[in-house]
């Protein structure tokens, strides 16, 4: 219920400081102890605890490590075309997201540019045990970035909905079914009113 382990830029408190190392300058600390696990990462992000092992992006690399919290020996998973953010599990399965670098100043200059030509945008399905993409799903248009992922079992159809759009007021959510009306079905709501009751 509480942190245990955090990534950090750099090993420094001036602003900005992290940025000239910021390829390499990475690192894991033990929230406990204050103890540094691991050094070396490029801008990692996403540290989790699962299956009784510390996961966590070397995103700079677009990697995904195993880690020994012990002894900081590592196990690169796998290596993916896309500065990573956002990390999930389904059992064997890690949810890995995707972004394109948008803000040269910031993130230019990092190996996984270097790596691959064309970063992608998107959710990643890698089999840990293997190290091999079973999966990808990919924004080719109007998202660049992902800042997290997360894995909503038994959801079949997720929405993300702005309450400021009419299409909120289309779709119908319960524990076990969503759907969408159908425009014909709509009930206008003016402004300042609640919607009418429905009587079961």
């Amino acid at each position: 219920g509480r942190p245990k382990f955090v990534t950090a830029l750099g090993e420094t408190d001036e602003p900005g400081a992290w940025r000239p190392a910021k390829a390499s300058g990475g690192l894991i600390i033990d929230v406990d102890t204050g103890a540094i696990v691991v050094r070396g990462l490029s801008m990692p992000h996403s540290p989790r605890w699962y299956d009784g092992r510390l996961w966590v992006l070397n995103s700079g690399r677009g990697e995904l490590w195993v880690i020994d919290p012990r002894t900081g020996e590592h196990e690169v998973i796998c290596v993916l075309p896309g500065y990573l953010r956002g990390l999930a599990f389904a059992g064997p399965h890690a949810i890995i997201g995707l972004c394109r670098i948008r803000e040269r100043h910031i993130f230019g200059g990092l190996p996984v540019q270097e790596q691959f030509r064309d970063l992608q945008c998107g959710a990643a399905v890698v089999d840990v045990r293997s190290g091999q993409m079973q999966g990808l799903f990919e924004f080719t248009t109007g998202c660049h970035e992902l800042y997290d992922v997360q894995f909503l079992p038994g959801v079949t159809r997720p929405m993300v909905l702005n309450v400021d759009k009419d299409a909120t007021r289309q779709a119908f959510t319960a524990p076990d079914l969503s759907y969408w009306l159908r425009p014909s079905s709509e009930v206008p709501i003016s402004s300042g009113s609640a919607p009418p009751a429905n009587p079961a």
